[in-house]
Order: C-alpha cells, then structure tokens, then sequence
C-alpha cells in the first residue's frame, strides 16, 4: 500500500493552520489515503524560504517510510474530486482543483485562472521522481520562482508532466 507525505510549508498563518489540517485530514481519509501530514515552520527572521522548508519536509517524509510526497500551501482546500492517489506517470501539479484561502467559505463562486505552466500550490511526485531532480532549490527566499525552478528541474529530468 502506497503512503503519502503531505508537506506544508508554514509560518505565521495559525488560522490558515487552523482551518487546514483538520480539512486535509478529513478529505484524505474519506478518499482512504494512506498519509502523514508535515508541517516545516520556519521560525526565523529571514524571508520565508519555501523550498528550503519543502525540502526538509520531504527527507521527513522519506525517513517516515513514504512512497509519494504532495507539496501543498497552506491556503489551498481541495475540491470534492480532488485526487491525491499514487501518481504513476510521473509528477502531477493539482492547484487548478482547489479552494484558496480567499474563498474558503464557499458563500460565491470565484474563478481564479491558472496558466499552463503553473506547476505551484499543490504537487504530487513519488519519492524517486523528486529524488531525480533534486529537490527544490534552496536559493529562492520570499515568494515565488521555486515552483518555476522546480518545472525546469522536471523537464530537464525529461519526466512526463500532468
């Protein structure tokens, strides 16, 4: 049975915390996932490092014995459908499927556009494919252009893409 680390990268959005792990755990048990939730505070002063964190998460994750890994934001909610099951044909980028932190409520529908080559939010990879491109990049402080370098790292591994 296949197990999956769920990596969420955190710092200083507790009620985001609040509202996401108990969601997170509730859909992934009614799907039957086999699964481990992390999350990697970063707790200094320096500007978030989120691929720095994932990172970390994802050596948590393989020492805890799982065979796949999502990277997922804290401000994003599956929707109903949502799969997170073993991702056999390479990495699998699911952030066009989710509630954000803006709309969680659900009270009004609200389009949020994601271009082809997003590749943020919510990413499925089994261990090995994570392992062939070597992680995130840990150069990346603030917001942004880990999830791009991330893509490249991909693509220059020649891994089929969903």
């Amino acid at each position: 049975m296949h197990k999956l680390g769920v990596m969420v990268p955190y710092r200083d959005r507790k009620s985001q915390l609040e509202t996401f792990v108990p969601s997170i755990t509730k859909y992934l048990n009614r799907q039957k996932i086999n699964f481990e939730l992390f999350v990697i505070e970063q707790n200094n002063e320096d500007p978030f490092n989120r691929g720095a964190c994932l990172n970390r998460g994802f050596l948590l994750a393989e020492n805890a014995g799982c065979d796949y890994v999502a990277f997922h934001d804290i401000d994003m909610l599956p929707l109903e459908g949502t799969d997170y099951s073993y991702p056999e044909e390479g990495p699998i980028q699911l952030a066009n499927q989710f509630y954000t932190s803006y709309n969680w409520s659900r009270s009004k529908d609200q389009t949020r556009i994601i271009p082809d080559d997003y590749f943020g939010g919510v990413t499925l990879f089994t261990v090995d494919d994570f392992k062939k491109v070597g992680g995130y990049s840990n150069q990346y402080a603030g917001w942004g252009y880990e999830d791009n370098d991330l893509l490249l790292r991909c693509i220059r591994a020649k891994l089929p893409l969903d």
